[in-house]
Parts: C-alpha cells; sequence; structure tokens
C-alpha cells in the first residue's frame, strides 16, 4: 500500500435496537449526502443482535442491491481482534460492546483509510470533510484523526493548541463520528496510561474504546484535528452509568480525585491535563465535571 492510496472504507455498526432503522438503502444515502462524496468500500458491523439471521437476510439483500459492500458480525471476530490488539475479552467487560465493535473493524482488512459513522450522527449540512482530512493524514503524522466539529463551541475552543487552515488542532477523541489511518489503530495501543483520560464517565468501570484511544494519542502527543467548516449532532440518547457499588464509588471518587490534584501541576502535559489552559475563555455556562457518557448499546 502506497503512501498516496487515498481509498477509504465507511463503516457502521448497527446493534438491536438500529438495525431494523438502519439497514435501509435510505440510511445509506443519507450518509453519503452528508459526506459529500461516496466511498471506495461500505461496511457494516454488527453487534449485540437479539436476531442474527434477520440481519443476515437484510445484509445480503443491501449487498444484491449494491447498496453495501460486506458486513462482519463481532462475536465471530472478536477474537482475532483481541490477539492482534494484545487485550483480552476481560479487559473490556463490563462495557465489553463499547469496545469490541472498533476493535473488529480497525482490524478487518480493507482501504487504508476508516470513517467510522455513528448511526445517529447527521451533519449540519452536505460536506466533504472526508477528502481534505485525507490530505492532512497523509501529510501530518503527528495527527492520528479527523473529525469535525460538535455543537459545544466552548469545549471546542478550550480544546484548541493551534489552527491550521480550516482545521483546529488538539487533545481528546470521539467515537461519534472519525476518521483515521487503519493500519495505526490496528495494532497493541490500548493500553497506555494517561490520567488526563480518566474524565471519562465510565472510567471507574472499565476503559472504553474513546477513553483508550484518547490515552494513547495523548502519551504519544498525536493531536486530533477538527475539520471547523461543518459540525454534527448527535440524537442518540446518553445513557448514564451510576455507581453499582460501594467498591464502585469509590474507585470513581479516587479517580477523579487523582485527576483533579493533577491538573494543578504547571504546563500542559497532555497526559495529564485534560485542556491547555485557557483563561482568556469565558466560563461554560453548563460546563459538565466530566465528558458525556457513550449512549446505549
Amino acid at each position: 500500500m502506497s503512501d498516496s492510496d487515498s481509498s477509504v472504507e465507511l463503516s457502521v455498526t448497527v446493534w438491536e435496537r438500529t438495525w431494523r432503522d438502519c439497514l435501509t438503502p435510505e440510511h445509506f444515502r443519507h450518509i453519503e449526502f452528508d459526506a459529500g462524496r461516496s466511498f471506495d468500500r461500505i461496511t457494516v458491523t454488527v453487534n449485540n443482535v437479539d436476531d442474527p439471521i434477520g440481519v443476515r437476510t437484510r445484509m445480503e439483500e443491501l449487498i444484491a442491491a449494491g447498496v453495501v459492500d460486506g458486513f462482519v458480525e463481532v462475536a465471530k471476530a472478536l477474537p482475532g481482534a483481541l490477539a492482534q490488539t494484545g487485550l483480552k475479552l476481560r479487559n473490556l467487560e463490563p462495557l465489553e460492546h463499547y469496545t469490541d465493535h472498533f476493535l473488529v473493524k480497525v482490524c478487518q482488512p480493507g482501504p487504508r483509510f476508516l470513517v467510522h459513522w455513528d448511526t445517529d450522527v447527521r451533519l449540519e449540512q452536505s460536506c466533504d470533510w472526508i477528502t481534505p482530512g485525507i490530505d492532512y493524514l497523509q501529510r501530518h503524522r503527528d495527527v492520528a484523526v479527523v473529525s469535525v466539529g460538535w455543537p459545544d463551541t466552548w469545549s471546542m475552543d478550550a480544546e484548541r493548541l493551534s489552527v491550521d487552515g480550516d482545521f483546529d488542532l488538539g487533545y481528546g477523541f470521539t467515537d461519534h463520528l472519525f476518521l483515521v489511518e487503519r493500519k495505526r489503530f490496528a495494532r497493541r495501543i490500548y493500553r497506555r496510561f494517561a490520567p488526563a483520560a480518566w474524565w471519562y464517565p465510565t472510567s471507574f468501570l472499565a476503559p472504553i474504546f474513546e477513553q483508550r484511544v484518547d490515552a494513547w494519542m495523548r502519551r504519544e502527543r498525536l493531536q486530533r484535528a477538527t475539520y471547523r467548516p461543518v459540525r454534527y449532532r448527535h440524537d442518540e440518547v446518553m445513557v448514564d452509568h451510576p455507581p453499582r457499588s460501594l467498591l464502585d464509588r469509590v474507585r470513581r471518587r479516587i479517580r477523579r480525585q487523582t485527576a483533579s490534584m493533577l491538573e494543578v501541576i504547571p504546563g500542559f502535559i497532555p497526559a495529564i491535563h485534560r485542556r491547555p489552559p485557557r483563561p482568556h475563555l469565558p466560563p461554560a455556562e453548563d460546563q459538565p465535571d466530566d465528558l458525556e457518557s457513550t449512549g446505549s448499546v
């Protein structure tokens, strides 16, 4: 695969809650309209469904109609993905379904670049952010992921380290919508230690994919490039994961207090400080104590 290869795959994950509404030609047409371009390959990752036979039937219909090119079932492909990334299933529990499908899709053979597009994500307007994103990734090896803006203007400003043309550069990762070079993520990168990533609300239960990627990027000083001209909205119902035992409550308190204490260290160390110092920013009216929780699976 040459450095000039710009082939890109669209990958969508469906669950029991989403597959009936999302495995339709209209859904994929909406994504291509929002993306402002076509894809070299379109695949579906199937995870945690009650009717696998029904899903396979629907997938075969979409493949026959030329809507998608293939699909992969997490239950079958996960052992290979875990071996490739150096993880065990117990490392993902009890929130395994927030991570397993991402490991599967990055470890599948396919085009050089991969776009994960959450089924609940829509862009505010049609915009080809992927083509300039691929170009940026090819020219900047210190950038590991490209995404688009999100509705919270305050946090976008707070996380920005610098601006390069249409891109804001900084640290952070969200699993709602992202563009990556597949081979960089199909490796043993998911065991990094970074207290700045402990702000994810499920951290006290298990580090999910978002947190694992964020920790790796911070330790390796790899930034996210956010394409500023367009933003996405996410309509998924957010689900909280409150502590279910005394041990859970203690673990969450210790992590939050430790992360807060480390924040007072002067300067900006990506693995320790969640955001760079921004004394000029106005206070956020409703700034949360931690990141939004990941949606229901």
